[in-house]
């Protein structure tokens, strides 16, 4: 959970680029967090198992998790706790890490991406 104090200094800042186009890293705000904040409730109903084990090997490639943090994840059963752990610890370690995690979406389950309206992000996978 994100105190209250996070929440309003991370929603005025609206910088980043949305839409097709990547902007710039330096460009990336809280926005980008705020974000995947948002869509939260429909990745959990919707992302598939296979999805989410995907997901996990590219998180920990891309070094936003650690093999204990993985490990920890893949043991729970349930794909919608499955999808909750992981979009709240990624969520937990920042802008950057958010942004991989939006990529890493738009690779591995395209339509997924598209009906979340996801936009792009600046950090590449």
């Amino acid at each position: 959970m994100v105190p209250i104090d996070e929440y309003i200094t991370e929603t005025h800042s609206t910088s980043a680029v949305l839409g097709a186009g990547r902007p710039a890293e330096s460009s990336l705000t809280g926005s980008t967090k705020l974000q995947l904040r948002s869509l939260r409730t429909e990745f959990v109903k919707r992302v598939s198992r296979p999805v989410l084990n995907e997901l996990l090997d590219g998180l920990l490639q891309h070094t936003v998790i650690n093999q204990e943090e993985m490990e920890s994840v893949k043991v729970i059963a349930e794909r919608a706790e499955k999808a909750r752990d992981i979009i709240d610890m990624v969520l937990r370690k920042g802008t950057e890490s958010s942004s991989r995690m939006i990529n890493l979406l738009g690779e591995l389950d395209p339509c997924l991406w598209s009906q979340l309206q996801i936009n792009s992000v600046g950090v590449t996978t």
